[in-house]
């Protein structure tokens, strides 16, 4: 069985025609504005994407 580590996780919605030129290393998340920008011009992601979080659940 995996493991899904405790960590901020993104998944971003790219067209199939773009898929193949996608960097993800052109991209980086900034926590205080909560935005998935650009490394060299600060500019938005062009595509949909969804941010989430996973912790540890100290229930009983």
């Amino acid at each position: 069985m995996g493991v899904i580590l405790s960590d901020i996780y993104i998944a971003v919605q790219i067209p199939m025609n773009l898929q193949k030129m996608w960097s993800r290393d052109e991209w980086e998340f900034d926590e205080e504005s909560g935005q998935i920008l650009n490394i060299e011009d600060g500019s938005n992601i062009p595509f949909n994407y969804i941010i989430f979080g996973v912790t540890k659940y100290e229930g009983k």
